[in-house]
Formats: C-alpha cells, sequence, structure tokens
C-alpha cells in the first residue's frame, strides 16, 4: 500500500510538501508527464528519499531505471520521457515531494559535513540532513531532520560525518 499524506504549506519558502510512504517492497506509482523531456532546471519539483530505496524508470524510453538511496534528490540528470515508474525497493520506503509555487523551480544542493564542520540553512530554505548526529540550532538530532526555515535560519553542526540537501525556489536569490 502507498500513502500520499496532505500537502504541508510553507507559505514564506512558497512551497508545498507532501510525504509517499511505500509500506510494502515493490509497491509501485506510475504516472504520465506533461512534457516528453525534463531536466533538473525545467522539471520543477523535487523529492528527496528519506527511508528505503526506490527504483525510478521511465517506461518506453531508452532511460534505464535508476536506483535512489536516502539522501538522494531526484531529478539529477536530463531524461527524456512521458511517463514514469517509482517502485520501492524496501518495506517502508519514503521521499517527500518538494513542490514550488506556480512558475518557479526549485533549486537545490548538497553538501558534506565533515565532523565539526558548520552549515546554516537560511531563512525561505528547507533542508534535509542525513548522518549518524550532528546538532540543529543546539539540539542534537540522529539519523534524518527535515527543517523549514520559514522565519528564522537553522545552525547545523556535524557531530560525525553527515550530508546536507539545501532546496530553495528559485524566486528566492541567495
Amino acid at each position: 500500500m502507498i500513502n500520499v499524506s496532505k500537502k504541508v504549506i510553507l507559505k514564506n519558502c512558497r512551497m508545498l510538501i507532501n510525504s509517499s510512504i511505500y509500506d510494502l517492497a515493490g509497491s509501485i506509482i506510475d504516472g504520465q508527464l506533461v512534457e516528453s523531456a525534463f531536466t533538473p532546471a525545467t522539471y520543477p519539483y523535487r523529492h528527496v528519499v528519506v527511508a528505503g530505496s526506490f527504483e525510478m524508470s521511465f517506461p518506453n524510453s531508452s532511460v534505464l531505471g535508476d536506483n535512489v538511496m536516502i539522501g538522494d534528490v531526484f531529478p539529477w540528470k536530463d531524461y527524456a520521457a512521458s511517463s514514469f515508474r517509482v517502485a520501492s525497493r524496501e518495506d517502508n520506503s519514503i521521499y517527500y515531494c518538494i513542490i514550488p509555487s506556480t512558475n518557479e523551480t526549485l533549486i537545490n544542493t548538497s553538501i558534506e559535513l565533515s565532523q565539526g564542520q558548520t552549515a546554516t540553512l537560511d531563512v525561505c530554505q528547507l533542508g534535509f540532513i542525513f548522518g549518524p548526529e550532528f546538532t540543529v540550532n543546539s539540539v542534537t538530532k540522529n539519523n534524518v531532520a527535515v527543517i523549514a526555515c520559514e522565519d528564522n535560519p537553522a545552525h547545523i553542526v556535524a557531530s560525525q560525518p553527515c550530508k546536507l540537501v539545501k532546496l530553495y525556489s528559485s524566486f528566492y536569490k541567495f
């Protein structure tokens, strides 16, 4: 079974977020794309895997399936396809779909933080942090954290090596 949550609206960040939870390995969503080709620059959404793993493929195209793991952001390359298939490879696999306001595109960057290294999420940024241990505004976190900075920045310190994925709308120029 696949559960898609209601959207969470981040008005100040000009984006919506919803999660898709695939209860069982092998659960599949098939869909159609309006365009026959898309790139990270033209496809407005971003999908971030926070648990488990997925196989993302494009039937009836020359594009081979991609294995998408925890911490990966999709899309990360150009695709020529008019349909897609997302299949969970593990039970309880989860990804978040981040949707910008109309006529905007999400911009994402990934930063590998080494032990003791710091980073900041600015106001109007959404962040995903993956790692065994890190702090966010002096609060210790483990594994995965989702941080929406609608009104205040977030300061991150890596207690151990971790990965930070920053997302923001093209409306904001940092």
